[in-house]
């Protein structure tokens, strides 16, 4: 008698929305798996959304969220000189996704950066990016 092991993979399902400051519009980063969707739409209207970006990632995405980042066109180029306490330059709106080995990070024009992480890393709760070593 010859037996038979079936491996089921259960996917990992979760979104995140945010709304915009005027409350008009917003957007949802939905994660399945491996998979990553950002949308955008009218805030509450059904049919007004449109994908921003659509990805299939390595492996199963640990986490993943919304972030802004600043061409920061003022940043001194010379060690010593005070940061701007503020964003400046142009935003750059964006998402990060953490999988298990490499955070890449992906702008809403479609660039996208890739790094690897050296071990194994845990999400801590919040919107805040913590990366720390996984026990």
């Amino acid at each position: 008698m010859m037996s038979c092991l079936t491996a089921i993979t259960f996917l990992q399902e979760w979104w995140d929305i945010r709304h915009s400051k005027d409350g008009l519009t917003e957007e949802e980063l939905y994660v399945s798996g491996s998979r990553v969707v950002w949308s955008r739409g009218q805030a509450g209207r059904v049919g007004s959304r449109q994908v921003v970006k659509c990805m299939t990632c390595d492996s199963a995405v640990i986490h993943a969220m919304f972030a802004t980042f600043y061409t920061y066109p003022d940043q001194p180029s010379l060690l010593g000189e005070p940061v701007p306490q503020g964003p400046t330059g142009d935003s750059l709106p964006s998402i990060c996704i953490v999988e298990n080995d490499c955070l890449t990070i992906v702008t809403e024009e479609g660039d996208d950066y890739s790094v690897a992480l050296p071990f194994p890393v845990s999400w801590p709760e919040g919107h805040e990016m913590i990366l720390s070593l996984r026990k």
